[in-house]
């Protein structure tokens, strides 16, 4: 994350440099806990192992979620303050940080029960425990990418629906974000414009 013109000193506020590192612990302990679990056979071959493992993925995620929404606030709110002019680039570091997030949130909630999605032809059997074949589990990666990224906006993916109470709970937190992240997006227009006047 780039800092803004004028924002060069963000670390140094204690609270936001809390939330920064909660942030990148919570992605840094979601791949330890991958790469670990590779190496342990039980989760390829206990459907009960693997699906407990996938809920410590997803209160992984969740914890990485909150941690970018909280990052986000404050570092905005920090910005603001200082009344630096906004960049587009942490707005688009928010926002695909967001679309990532969820979307692997998605995919591990798929694997441990697929009857919270509508999702039509998967690439890889919803039945697979942990270990899936690399290009069709990319592929998939790939549909749950663009099913977050769609989220974001409130849309619908023609693919991956919905079918839910708490995937639609997660589809509407993730364009809540969006939609203020719009609204930062606008106010960096708004000051790149009166900086060229």
């Amino acid at each position: 994350m780039a800092a803004d013109e004028g924002s060069k000193d963000w670390l140094a506020v204690g609270s936001l440099r809390r939330a920064w590192y909660c942030l990148l612990g919570s992605i840094f302990g979601y791949f330890v806990v991958t790469v670990a679990a590779y190496q342990v056979r039980l989760f390829a071959t206990s459907e009960f192992a693997a699906a407990i493992l996938r809920l410590v993925l997803v209160a992984v995620l969740l914890a990485g979620i909150a941690a970018l929404f909280i990052t986000c606030r404050l570092y905005y709110a920090y910005a603001l303050q200082k009344t630096v002019r906004l960049t587009f680039n942490n707005i688009f570091f928010f926002y695909v940080s967001a679309v990532l997030l969820f979307a692997t949130c998605y995919i591990q909630l798929y694997r441990v029960d697929p009857s919270l999605f509508s999702y039509a032809n998967p690439p890889t059997p919803s039945d697979v425990r942990w270990v899936a074949p690399p290009v069709a589990y990319q592929l998939q990666r790939l549909d749950f990418i663009l099913f977050s990224a769609i989220q974001s906006v409130n849309g619908g993916y023609y693919r991956i629906s919905s079918h839910s109470l708490i995937i639609s709970f997660l589809g509407y937190v993730q364009a809540v974000f969006t939609i203020c992240l719009l609204a930062l997006l606008v106010a960096a227009y708004v000051s790149r414009k009166s900086k060229l006047r």
